[in-house]
C-alpha cells in the first residue's frame, strides 16, 4: 500500500511537472533556440550590409585615388603659399608614387621633371619612406638681394 500511494504521488508530481513546462511553452511561444538563430541571422544581415558598404568605400577611393592625391598636394602647397603651376600624376600603387612635369612658383622658380616616391607598407606605416628619387631640377635663384633668394618659393 505504501508503494502505491508513494507511486501515485511521484505521478502527480511528475503530472505537475509536465503541466508547469507546457504552461512555461505558453509564455514562451517561441523557443530560445529560435530567438538565437533570428538574432544571428539580423547580425549576419549587419555584418553583409557593412561589409558592402566597406567594399563600396574601398572601390570609390581605389578609382579616384588621382584627383585624392592631387587634391592633397594642392592644398598643402596653398597651406604654405606655394604658388603651384602644374604637375601630373603618372601613377599611384600600394608601393609607389610617381609625380611628373612639377612646377612651382609664379616664375617657375622650381621645376622638376619626375618625383618617383617609394615604399614598403610597414614602413609606411612607421612614417618611413623608402626611396625619393628626383630628376630632372631646375632652381631659379635671385641674388640680386631686391627679393628673397628662392623667389615666391620663400615660404617653403
Amino acid at each position: 500500500m505504501l508503494l502505491m500511494v508513494s507511486f501515485l504521488y511521484l505521478r502527480n508530481a511528475v503530472n505537475l511537472l509536465i503541466l508547469s513546462v507546457a504552461q512555461c511553452r505558453i509564455l514562451l511561444p517561441i523557443p530560445t533556440v529560435l530567438i538565437f538563430f533570428k538574432l544571428v541571422k539580423r547580425l549576419s544581415i549587419w555584418f553583409l550590409i557593412f561589409c558592402s558598404g566597406l567594399a563600396l568605400l574601398a572601390s570609390i577611393l581605389y578609382f579616384s585615388r588621382y584627383a585624392l592625391l592631387e587634391a592633397l598636394l594642392i592644398h598643402q602647397l596653398q597651406a604654405k603659399n606655394v604658388p603651384l603651376q602644374s604637375f601630373t600624376i603618372r601613377n599611384i600603387s600600394l608601393n609607389q608614387v610617381l609625380i611628373r612635369d612639377l612646377s612651382l612658383g609664379t616664375h617657375e622658380e622650381l621645376r622638376i621633371d619626375q618625383i618617383d616616391i617609394n615604399w614598403s607598407l610597414i614602413d609606411l606605416l612607421k612614417g618611413k619612406l623608402d626611396v625619393v628619387s628626383l630628376k630632372g631640377i631646375t632652381i631659379w635663384l635671385d641674388f640680386s638681394g631686391q627679393q628673397p633668394v628662392l623667389g615666391s618659393l620663400h615660404p617653403l
